[in-house]
């Protein structure tokens, strides 16, 4: 790559990082980039396409002298569909690319009416914008959202379960008062139901300020429960600590819907609810969304960035941490990141006040145990982890959570 070309791609690099998943044709650049390199896109893709984007130029600019690699590097956006943004780099042209922002910024603008459109249907008048792994890649998000997983066996038959979780409006109640009359005096935006009665049983243990991870079924509305114990939170701050609440998704589609559910919940309350993504928060001051905000939905990630880059130096800032999917809680994932801080923090006999955690999980997975006694052990350690006092599940009100949760549908055919 010659001096003239890394300079041009420093130039343009917004506008290619904007435009391209890295991910799509990191199979088209076997011999040019290590496999080292390939990896760490892949897992900055989980932060954000434009974060793996920016990682992969990187390793482009810093690592590649070959001659004739441009070439390459057009050859592999061609072969994976990105002809616009291919013909782009090659004429060192982006007028193109930049007469879209427009486009873009009204598409933002409009975002939250767009929740109702039917990806499916309108495919095929859309299918020519986008690559062919966008394509692929949308019908199985839009079978997770709406709950629908397809599983075809070798001997042909297809079994489809249908159910849904989580984040649903009728889940929610009118009147969070009737929950119980002495911890609410809050109306919410949601019609009808109240919380049932197993809701209320598993919220128990983290209204009694204790570290709750709480396992409920796939569609028992963990949601509506992470909201009921929101706003017990926000009611019940102690005098002179001004409440600030952080909820921990770990996918996208996750993210967005639940905090389109809290803005919506609390649009009328007062209080500010935002939220930040690996899409978002290179256009966003994290440390003002931190500092501002009474309720934020984050990608964990984004948090264990924010402590790193010393943008947040302590945990202490929030009084309530709501991990969904708390299982995750191992490894080298981020919740476990920001667990040991938490842990660290808490045996500082100078360490500020930490929040109280609460854990959601539809199931907290037994690991690589092979024996009852394996999988106590691994339960034990996440709640380690997860520094957690209680365990909540429904026990006093199953045939409530029979009754009122969602089952799965389940369908066999040839």
């Amino acid at each position: 790559m010659t001096a003239e070309e890394k300079r041009n791609l420093r130039c343009y690099r917004r506008y290619i990082e904007r435009s391209l998943n890295p991910v799509c044709i990191l199979s088209n650049t076997t011999e040019r980039l290590s496999d080292e390199a390939k990896e760490r896109v892949r897992q900055e893709e989980e932060k954000g396409v434009t974060a793996a984007a920016a990682l992969f130029l990187d390793a482009v600019l810093l690592l590649l002298e070959e001659e004739g690699w441009l070439r390459g590097f057009l050859g592999a956006l061609v072969a994976a569909g990105y002809t616009g943004l291919a013909e782009a780099i090659e004429n060192w042209d982006f007028s193109k690319l930049e007469k879209l922002e427009l486009h873009r910024q009204l598409l933002k603008w409009i975002e939250a009416t767009m929740l109702e459109i039917d990806p499916v249907a309108i495919m095929p008048y859309i299918n020519t914008c986008l690559i062919e792994r966008e394509c692929d890649e949308i019908l199985p998000i839009m079978a997770d959202i709406d709950g629908e997983m397809t599983n075809v066996s070798e001997n042909y038959f297809e079994t489809m379960m249908t159910f849904s979780e989580e984040a649903e409006c009728d889940n929610l109640s009118k009147n969070l008062s009737s929950v119980s009359e002495n911890i609410y005096e809050s109306s919410s935006v949601y019609e009808p139901k109240k919380a049932w009665s197993y809701q209320i049983e598993l919220v128990q243990p983290a209204f009694g300020g204790k570290n709750t991870l709480i396992c409920a079924p796939t569609g028992s509305g963990k949601t509506f429960v992470a909201l009921m114990i929101s706003e017990h939170h926000l009611q019940n701050v102690p005098s002179g600590r001004k409440a600030k609440v952080v909820f921990l998704a770990t996918k996208v589609p996750v993210y967005e819907q639940q905090k389109n559910v809290f803005r919506q919940h609390y649009e009328r309350s007062g209080y500010s609810v935002q939220g930040i993504c690996g899409e978002t928060v290179a256009n966003i001051s994290v440390e003002n969304v931190l500092q501002d905000s009474d309720i934020i939905v984050l990608m964990p990630q984004i948090l264990v960035n924010s402590m790193e880059k010393g943008i947040l130096s302590s945990l202490s800032i929030f009084t309530l941490m709501i991990f969904d999917e708390c299982h995750n809680t191992t490894g080298n994932h981020p919740y476990n990141v920001l667990m040991t801080t938490y842990l660290d923090q808490k045996f500082d006999s100078s360490a500020n006040q930490l929040p109280p955690i609460v854990g959601l999980t539809a199931s907290v997975e037994v690991g690589n145990a092979k024996s009852t006694n394996e999988t106590v052990k691994h339960i034990c350690t996440l709640c380690s982890y997860l520094d957690m006092q209680a365990i909540s599940t429904v026990r006093e009100n199953k045939e409530d959570l029979q009754r009122f949760g969602k089952k799965p549908e389940t369908h066999i055919r040839l």
